[in-house]
Parts: C-alpha cells; sequence; structure tokens
C-alpha cells in the first residue's frame, strides 16, 4: 500500500479473502506470545500455521501448481546461478575513487550495529528481570546474522519480541526460529503467501498491545498529560495585546481636528486607546489576557473587583482557580502612574477563538470594571462566534437591534448620561474605523467646543455633496482653494459613477489604472481570511446545536439587505474598512502601478464615486496645472493620514 488509493484493491473478493487469513494468523500468534508459558509454543505454532495450510491442500485434493493458480501461493521463480548476481553490476560505472570518504562511514556503522545488538541483550535482560550471559547471546546472535542473511529473513525484530512472548532464554527461542526458517527455505518457492504478512502482523499487533494498553497506566496517560498542558501553556502564551495607534477615517474640520488632538489621541492621557487582540482566548488565558489589558490601560483593580472574578457564583472561574496568578492583585502598583481612558476600543479580527470560560472569566469581568470607572468599550471586527459567545453571556446587547439604539442615544445631548449610566456592555462595530469615529463623534460632541460640528460622513448623510466640497473639506481649505476646485465640477477631469448595493468597484488582482473618492454612500473593503477567523455567515455550533446569529450591524447603517445577503454568500470575505463620503481609496494601487490587493464593493444603494483615471490627471496637469497642484496635496495628505494610521495586518 503505497498511497490511500491502494486500498481499493482489498475490496476484492481474492485480496480480501488472502489478507483476513493473514490478520487472524497473526492473531494466533499473538495470543499464543501472550498466554503460553511454555518457550517452545509460539515457534510451534509458526511451523502448524503454514503446515496446515499444506494439510489442508493435501486433504482436498488440491496441488501447489492449483494453489498457485487461485493466487494462494506465489509465482515459481526459477533458480538463478551466483554468478549472474555479478551480470547486475557494471563495474565500469563504479566510483573506486569514493571508497576512501565512504570508509570511516562504514566503520562508524559497524560499530554502531555491533553496539546496537549489545544494547538490545542489556534492554532484554532489563525488561525481563534476570541476568543473561551477554557473551553467549552475542555470538548467537552474530551466528544467526549471518544465516539469515543468506536466508533471507530477519531476527531483531523476534529479538525484541522475547520478553513479551515469556521466553526465558533468547538462544533457545533463535535456535528453534533459525531451524524454522531453514527449512522453510528449501521450499520457499511454495510457501502461503500470507504467511509471511502474517509474523509482520504478529509483531504490529504485540507492539500495539504493550504500548497502548499495558503502559496505559504510565507512558500513555503521563504523555497526553504532558501534551494537553504543553497546548494550554504554548496557547495560553500566544495570546497578546498590542496597543496601537489609530484613527478613523472619518474627515473632520480643523477645529475637530485639533479636539481630537488634544483631548483623544494626546500623548499622556489619551481618550481612546485601540487595542488589538491577538490569538485564541479561553479558560486558561482568560486570566492572562485580562491582566495584559487592565495593565495596558491603568485600571486599577478594586478589592471588589478580585473578589468578584474569583467569586464562585458562576460556573466560569476555573481560570482564576487553574492559574493561580498573583499577578492580577498586583497590577495596582503598576498602573499607579497611568490614566485610564474614556473610551477603549478592541480589535478583535485577530482573535481566531473564544471559548464560554474567557466569554466570562475575562471579557464580562473587563466591561464591568470599566463601566464602574465610566470607560465606554467598543470592540470590532468579531468573528461570528465571538458575537454570538458575546451576546449569549451578556457581554454586549443581546439583541443588535437593541444595540443600534442605544448608540444613538449615547450621541444624543438629552439621553446620553442616562445610557451611559445604565451601559455595562460592550458596544460590536464592524471595523474599527467604524468604532473609532463613533467614539471621536462622541468626543467632539461632548467637550467644551461650542462650534462643534459633524464629520463630513455625517453631514453627507443629510445632503449631497459635490466634488469640490468633498475636497475642500479633506483639505481643510481657503476660499481661494475652494475656487480652484470649483473648477472640477464639470466632470472634465473625472467619471462619476452610481452604483446599486453590492456592485463590485473593482476586483482583486485586477490592474489599478484609476483611484476613486466616495461623495456617496459606502464602499467596503473585503479581503479574503479563513474560515476559522474573522466575521463569518456559518451557523455557530453550541450546546444546544448549531443556531443562527444576526450579524453584528452598523451604527450607521451602513450596510443594506442586497449586501448583508451577498456577505452570507461568502463567508470568507471579510469586511475590513469602510469608505464613507471623502474617504479616497485605490490611490496606492494606482500610484505604484500594481494589481489590486483587495475587492472593493458598494454598500448602500445610490452610492456615488468618482473616478480618476491616468487619462483624467494627464489632461488636468496639461490643461489646469494649478487644479492638478491642488489634487495632487489633496492626495498627499489623505495618503500620509492613511500611513500614519495603519498596522501591519492593514498593508
Amino acid at each position: 500500500m503505497m498511497t490511500l488509493g491502494d486500498w481499493k484493491y482489498m475490496f476484492s473478493s481474492d485480496k480480501l479473502l488472502l489478507a483476513t487469513t493473514g490478520l487472524v494468523a497473526g492473531l494466533v500468534l499473538t495470543l499464543t506470545s501472550r498466554l503460553a508459558t511454555n518457550s517452545a509454543a509460539l515457534p510451534l505454532i509458526m511451523v502448524a500455521i503454514p503446515a496446515s495450510f499444506y494439510l489442508i491442500l493435501f486433504m482436498a485434493g488440491l496441488s501447489l501448481d492449483d494453489a498457485r493458480d487461485s493466487g494462494w501461493v506465489g509465482a515459481e521463480a526459477p533458480s538463478v546461478p551466483v554468478r549472474d548476481l555479478f551480470g547486475l553490476v557494471d563495474f565500469g560505472q563504479v566510483r573506486w575513487d569514493l571508497i576512501g570518504s565512504v570508509l570511516p562511514t562504514w566503520v562508524g556503522m559497524v560499530f554502531v550495529v555491533s553496539f546496537a545488538s549489545c544494547l538490545d541483550v542489556a534492554a532484554i535482560s532489563i525488561d525481563m528481570g534476570e541476568a543473561l550471559d551477554t557473551n553467549k547471546e552475542l555470538a548467537t546472535v552474530g551466528i544467526c546474522n549471518c544465516k539469515f542473511g543468506k536466508t533471507v529473513t530477519i531476527n531483531r525484530a523476534l529479538i525484541s519480541l522475547a520478553p513479551s512472548c515469556n521466553l526465558c532464554d533468547i538462544s533457545s527461542h533463535i535456535w528453534v526460529d533459525f531451524w524454522i526458517y531453514w527449512e522453510l527455505h528449501l521450499f520457499a518457492n511454495n510457501l502461503h503467501l500470507s504467511d509471511g504478512g502474517s509474523t509482520l502482523i504478529f509483531i504490529g499487533y504485540d507492539l500495539m498491545y504493550e504500548w497502548l494498553w499495558e503502559v496505559r497506566h504510565q507512558g500513555i496517560i503521563v504523555g497526553v498529560l504532558i501534551a494537553i498542558v504543553e497546548q494550554i501553556v504554548t496557547t495560553a502564551k500566544t495570546t497578546v495585546v498590542n496597543r496601537v495607534q489609530k484613527r478613523s477615517r472619518a474627515v473632520w474640520t480643523r477645529a475637530d481636528s485639533k479636539i481630537l488632538n488634544d483631548h483623544a489621541y494626546n500623548s499622556y492621557a489619551p481618550a481612546v486607546v485601540v487595542l488589538e487582540v491577538v490569538g485564541t482566548v479561553f479558560f486558561g488565558s482568560a486570566l492572562h489576557l485580562l491582566n495584559l489589558i487592565t495593565d495596558e490601560i491603568g485600571l486599577v483593580e478594586s478589592k471588589a473587583d478580585v473578589e468578584a472574578f474569583m467569586s464562585p457564583r458562576t460556573p466560569h472561574t476555573s481560570s482564576a482557580i487553574l492559574t493561580k496568578n498573583p499577578s492580577f492583585r498586583t497590577t495596582t502598583q503598576r498602573n499607579l502612574h497611568k490614566r485610564p481612558p474614556k473610551y477603549l476600543v478592541l480589535d478583535l479580527m485577530g482573535m481566531s477563538n473564544l471559548d464560554a470560560s474567557a466569554t466570562r472569566g475575562c471579557f464580562l469581568q473587563l466591561v464591568k470594571m470599566c463601566s464602574k470607572r465610566g470607560i465606554m468599550v467598543c470592540a470590532s471586527g468579531a468573528s461570528q462566534r465571538v458575537e454570538w459567545m458575546f451576546r449569549s453571556h451578556h457581554v454586549s446587547i443581546a439583541d443588535s437591534d437593541e444595540e443600534t439604539t442605544v448608540k444613538g442615544k449615547l450621541l444624543s445631548q438629552q439621553e446620553r448620561q442616562s445610557a451611559k449610566e445604565s451601559l455595562e456592555n460592550i458596544l460590536l462595530f464592524v471595523t474599527v474605523q467604524e468604532a473609532l469615529e463613533f467614539c471621536e463623534t462622541s468626543v467632539i460632541q461632548f467637550s467644551n467646543n461650542p462650534n462643534r460640528s459633524l464629520s463630513l460622513s455625517q453631514i453627507a448623510g443629510l445632503e449631497d455633496q459635490s466634488i469640490s466640497n468633498v475636497l475642500a473639506y479633506v483639505l481643510g481649505s481657503s476660499e481661494d482653494e475652494l475656487k480652484i476646485l470649483n473648477r472640477l465640477e464639470g466632470k472634465r477631469y473625472y467619471d462619476e459613477l452610481e452604483l446599486k448595493s453590492n456592485t463590485k468597484v473593482f476586483r482583486k488582482n485586477e490592474y489599478a489604472d484609476s483611484f476613486y473618492i466616495v461623495l456617496k454612500g459606502c464602499v467596503a473593503l473585503q479581503q479574503s481570511i479563513s474560515l476559522t477567523s474573522g466575521p463569518s455567515a456559518k451557523p455557530v455550533l453550541s450546546g444546544a446545536g448549531l443556531v443562527s446569529s444576526k450579524r453584528v450591524t452598523s451604527s450607521g447603517n451602513l450596510f443594506d439587505e442586497a449586501f448583508l445577503e451577498e456577505q452570507k454568500k461568502s463567508p470568507d470575505k471579510r469586511v475590513s474598512t469602510l469608505w464613507r463620503t471623502g474617504g479616497i481609496f485605490g490611490y496606492l494601487d494606482f500610484l505604484m502601478d500594481r494589481p489590486r490587493d483587495y475587492q472593493a464593493s458598494s454598500t448602500l444603494e445610490g452610492t456615488k464615486l468618482a473616478k480618476f483615471s491616468n487619462s483624467h490627471m494627464n489632461l488636468m496637469q496639461k490643461e489646469d496645472p494649478a487644479l492638478y497642484s491642488l489634487v495632487q496635496k489633496i492626495l498627499l495628505h489623505a495618503s500620509s493620514r492613511d500611513l500614519a494610521n495603519c498596522t501591519c495586518r492593514d498593508v
């Protein structure tokens, strides 16, 4: 059997009967070696099995030729003179010059084989629990090796079976076996085909019984336990938390951007902190992950928090009990110099799996601790299973529609305070940029700035925007610059596209001959992922069987039904980025003249895009250098912001 496909030959009647005979004969040999107390029992059975085959042929009146025609005996091969062996070798092709280089290796192998026989005898002596005459056994092994080499048989495997076969004397077993094979060699062409196979099957049976059953209380159980512990420890260590510098892709005014720089993203006490969680989170790593997050955001644990985490009131405290990690209590001293943020954003795109113990032992405790300190926790990029875990264990709001309502109240002047006080859940978002825009909107709206405004994407939701207004908003242009940008309104230097929902703007690996600016609606950038991570539309396997989970919805209703239905058909595609009004995408591939490395699709009906191609940009440069220069300035500004906002996974 060389490949899996070769097993099909076993299902033919003649091959199956021949194989069954060998399996049964191997089982008889195994039982004899295990149950017999006389050292001669096994060799006699090994003689009796082929002898019974010839006896059956004699009683049935069949000849060896009849058995050979039926496939029970191998084809007869004529004897070959010894001198013919030299004709098989072309001595003219031999590299005699290499003898000097391989001779040391050959001599070394002689010593290795010599010592191997000594070790075999010593191992058998230890296993039998009695001393053996080493010189006698080595002499026996040497003689048998010489004879068995001539009879084309082996003895090492049979020697290794001596203790399990209850043979008290190796030499007696070998000499009896030597006699058996020497006699059989006289009529090797007439042997039953399954006889040699039954001996190998016997060895396999015996070793399996010894390794998998006799040492089940020693080696196997210990090995399994070590493997389990190693897997738990290794997986727990691979769960990491990375603090990343990210901002949303929303386009703000200069005044609002200054508020975000001074409050949301200042270096000493940022109001918004983004953490990437990477790896598998389970009961063995829940406490470790909680320590990492609380330490990273400077969250000081109170005595009540520690007691709540260690409390046996819930069935999911195994992580604290198993690890007994004192670092949960000592992080208070480490975090005294840190000021906790007002908003914590967890990017879960790299978290491949999550179990119930970790859901309650880590994330439920985290959101409760943050809620007591007025910290709003957001999460994005959760897979279908992670989202279902969050909603089922009350880490997030159970109903996604209710969650959308809560998000609206949190951005309302009148209802924000009451909604925030009653919020003890993680808010879920599709992408980290959407979560960050939610946090930035909250920071700007509830700052002391009397001239606070909406982002460009929020303004565009109220009215259509022209290309000049969009670009002026992105750049924060002056009146003179706005006059120059107004020269784009004739659509001479770009094509305006109005797309239906779920229309492909471009596909992965397409040639990048243009870049796009979103004038209205939303565009999703999709990347292929493994089905084991990232948002998926597959049902979740729970203790109650397969259950369906409604996907997390966007806070701004950026997906309509057509796009969501298409997402269900392609669970291997994840939404990595959402481009709203003012977003510029596809420019890097366009600039570097390389194929697209992602797919872009519209998510809303009536999405409008401005498409700038090579011919458009060349024409603009030729006819209106001032406009071309200003557009290049805007593209440089947008590209710099994107590069400053990306991590390795975004590139």
